[in-house]
């Protein structure tokens, strides 16, 4: 059940992302607010699917392209699916945090914290966006 769920919101999220990234790729006003925090968000999510995969990143903290961010936001998303259908959410994950600690969590975590971390980020990027266009239009 869980799983279907999951699988639902990441599917929302792709979405989502695609079809905002679509929209202002064309507004370079609009990318220089945006694309800093998109880009945090997508590389957010590929370093918690890296850890879970046990494969590197490409990117660590950096900015990067709306074309990067179109790719890795699809990448995300594949990746997110085969984890789902490889693992069980009861399973843990181990990982080095910034502070070299160890914690164990179960698999479900790092799920809920990317996709806490995608709705408030997409709250924000709504609100600069209307900054720049017809609010209805966000």
């Amino acid at each position: 059940m869980m799983k279907v769920f999951f699988k639902e919101i990441f599917e929302y999220h792709n979405h989502i992302n695609q079809s905002l990234m679509e929209s202002i790729k064309d507004n370079n006003d609009m990318l220089k607010h945006i694309i800093p925090l998109l880009s945090h968000s997508i590389i957010a999510h590929q370093n918690w699917n890296a850890t879970i995969l046990n494969t590197a990143t490409s990117w660590a903290n950096e900015l990067i392209s709306l074309e990067e961010c179109i790719a890795c936001d699809n990448q995300n998303f594949q990746n997110t699916l085969r984890i789902l259908n490889e693992n069980e959410l009861e399973e843990t994950v181990e990982y080095v945090n910034a502070k070299q600690v160890v914690p164990r969590n179960l698999m479900s975590f790092p799920f809920c914290f990317i996709s806490l971390k995608s709705i408030s980020c997409k709250i924000w990027i709504r609100k600069e966006k209307s900054m720049f266009c017809n609010v209805n239009d966000v």
